[in-house]
């Protein structure tokens, strides 16, 4: 196989050094791109070790490169080797055993000798650089494990996001977003808070970043609150730059966000353009700012009515559309035109009158879409993201 099912691909011709597993059911043996499976040409380092093992002293070895690397956000986080890793800690322990050495100027290490069995290898790297989660691997007498070792720079942004009266949020979506080398942001990073409204990022190259919240999302109910920057500001100008060093942790940040936005409901009526209502048409509102699709399959009722959810002092671009073929079926595979009304732009307040989205009546078959089709679920577009 191949593909989506990490299988390797033998060319016809062509000799092999294969790293296989025994499948228990039906005796075969499989391979795939995670093992050193590769061309004989490519294998002289493995074959040299395979025929020398009946002359190998007793015990097992680890071995393995620490390797740095870079991130280029302009490259949207693209990793670049930047080096081996010298001076980093190596650890191997199985049960009371405990071996340890130092990779040494080409990032290598090395531990023989180890008595057969597994081990979990833990490393410390030099500071500013980040942590290695620790590994477990078996190992045979007279055979061998390779645990290499990546890191990159570990610059942090750590803080707390708190609404107007200073409380935490939970599980709310908090942005970070770089600053490329022309001064504009790059795209941006986000996190999740924690029950206290704790935030943290990771992994961060050098560089300086800005903190903010609905950047690109539309408010909702699980987030009401307008595009803001930190310290606490609407002005995207005003937003205060934070500048991360190498492996620098800043934290202690406090993010307070102004008052929710207050919900606004918007009425409204699709209708032909003899007046007569539109059943089953599809409205969709985008919020302007955000340029996000805040709903989208909403159905009018047989009246030609519908209910949207908005905020006071945000604007919204308001949708209508219809299939032009009564019969037409969602899940036909065929297409089908749509007759749509003129967008609508309103800014919700408490007094806000309801809305009259008008689609042009072309013929008779027109007018009979409006029975058409059931409802369907909302589309994913534009939905925000939401903490698993």
């Amino acid at each position: 196989g191949g593909g989506g099912d990490c299988g390797y691909t033998f060319e016809v011709g062509k000799q092999y050094l294969v790293y296989g597993y025994d499948s228990k059911a039906g005796g075969r043996i499989g391979t795939g791109i995670c093992t050193r499976t590769r061309p004989l040409s490519e294998a002289a380092d493995d074959l040299k070790f395979l025929r020398a093992v009946s002359d190998l002293p007793p015990g097992a070895t680890i071995y393995g490169l620490a390797q740095r690397y870079t991130v280029d956000l302009e490259k949207h986080g693209a990793r670049e080797p930047a080096g081996p890793i010298e001076g980093a800690l190596v650890v191997a322990t199985s049960g009371g055993s405990r071996q340890e050495v130092m990779t040494g100027g080409d990032g290598r290490y090395r531990l023989s000798g180890l008595a057969p069995g597994k081990y979990t290898v833990r490393v410390t790297l030099p500071e500013k650089l980040s942590p290695f989660e620790q590994r477990v691997v078996e190992v045979h007498d007279r055979g061998c494990a390779e645990v290499n070792i990546s890191a990159v720079t570990d610059g942090r942004v750590a803080g707390r996001l708190l609404d107007a009266r200073g409380l935490p949020l939970k599980g709310k979506s908090v942005d970070l977003l770089p600053i490329g080398r022309d001064g504009k942001p790059l795209p941006r990073l986000w996190e999740f808070t924690e029950d206290d409204g704790s935030f943290i990022y990771k992994q961060l190259p050098p560089g300086r970043y800005i903190l903010a919240v609905n950047t690109f999302d539309a408010p909702d109910e699980d987030m009401p609150y307008r595009k803001t920057f930190y310290p606490s500001t609407a002005d995207e100008s005003a937003a205060e730059v934070i500048n991360v060093g190498e492996g620098q942790h800043l934290s202690g940040i406090e993010f307070r966000l102004p008052p929710t936005l207050a919900p606004r409901e918007m009425t409204g009526t699709v209708v032909w353009s003899d007046g007569s209502p539109v059943a089953g048409a599809e409205v969709s509102y985008t919020e302007v700012v955000s340029g996000r699709l805040v709903h989208l399959g909403l159905k009018t009722d047989d009246d030609g009515r519908f209910k949207l959810q908005g905020y006071e002092g945000l604007r919204y671009r308001v949708a209508a559309t219809i299939p032009s073929d009564p019969d037409w079926e969602p899940d036909s595979g065929r297409g089908v035109e749509l007759l749509t009304a003129p967008e609508v732009e309103v800014s919700p307040t408490a007094q806000t009158a309801p809305l009259r989205l008008v689609i042009e009546l072309r013929d008779d078959r027109a007018r009979k879409t409006q029975g058409v089709g059931p409802n369907r679920d909302p589309s994913p577009a534009g939905k925000k993201r939401k903490r698993p």
